[in-house]
């Protein structure tokens, strides 16, 4: 029987891709700068991913390579932009946290995920995240999902661990907090490889595909949803109390 939901957060249970996306180029319109800023700032977003993903396989240790400020100064460099990179950062940021809010309480989508959340927690499901992420990060997103009034039972990001999905660290250091089987315990991910590994340790696994780029639901044969919603959440929780 399930006891605990876990849940990644990036393009599982918001589309931060395009969030982030949609801010760049708006700073890049207001601020009047090059057509090649928001591409870049996203190029090298993902080549600092790439980087932290293949280090030390397969264990993949977290470093802070993928920190935001850190990306807008190489940008901004990259460009030769002699321009505040602490600013644009932080004006990135509020911006971000803006549409992300609003995401939560107007979007269709993301009213469902707030609807998944509110009625896990009514329901006395434990109720857990579990990001790669540094420290900073998980504060910014507990302070929002506790104005949203989202309550979690553990909330887990791999800079506290020290290591990164699909290391079984990140996954073992879950099921230690939400004190449950791994049996009991069912993770959505947008991440085949990173997510995915959640089943070989036990867990039940629900890949979200519907914010990955181009995706193909028969690229994996378990348990999918294009988008959490609480009427697949309800049939899910009946398919394991009949299992």
């Amino acid at each position: 029987m399930l006891k605990a939901f876990v849940f990644d957060i990036g393009d599982t249970m918001h589309p931060s891709s395009k969030l982030e996306a949609d801010v760049l180029y708006y700073i890049q319109e207001e601020h009047n700068l090059p057509d090649s800023f928001a591409d870049t700032y996203l190029k090298m977003d993902y080549f600092s991913e790439l980087y932290v993903s293949v280090e030390n396989p397969p264990e993949k240790h977290f470093n802070h390579a993928r920190g935001e400020l850190r990306i807008m100064k190489m940008t901004l460099k990259y460009l030769h932009l002699n321009l505040d990179a602490e600013a644009l950062s932080s004006e990135m940021n509020k911006l971000y946290e803006l549409r992300l809010k609003r995401y939560y309480l107007k979007d269709p989508q993301g009213k469902d995920v707030a609807d998944v959340i509110h009625f896990l927690n009514r329901n006395n499901f434990k109720v857990g995240i579990l990001s790669d992420n540094p420290i900073q990060i998980k504060q910014k997103y507990l302070k929002l999902y506790n104005e949203l009034g989202f309550k979690f039972d553990c909330f887990i990001v791999s800079e506290e661990v020290g290591f990164m999905k699909p290391s079984p660290k990140m996954f073992d250091a879950a099921i230690e907090k939400l004190d449950v089987k791994p049996s009991e315990a069912v993770y959505f991910g947008n991440n085949l490889e990173r997510d995915a590994a959640a089943q070989k340790l036990g867990w039940n696994f629900v890949w979200v595909y519907g914010f990955n780029k181009n995706p193909n639901p028969n690229d994996f044969q378990g348990d999918k949803v294009k988008f959490i919603n609480l009427r697949f959440v309800e049939e899910y929780i009946k398919k394991n109390e009949i299992n």
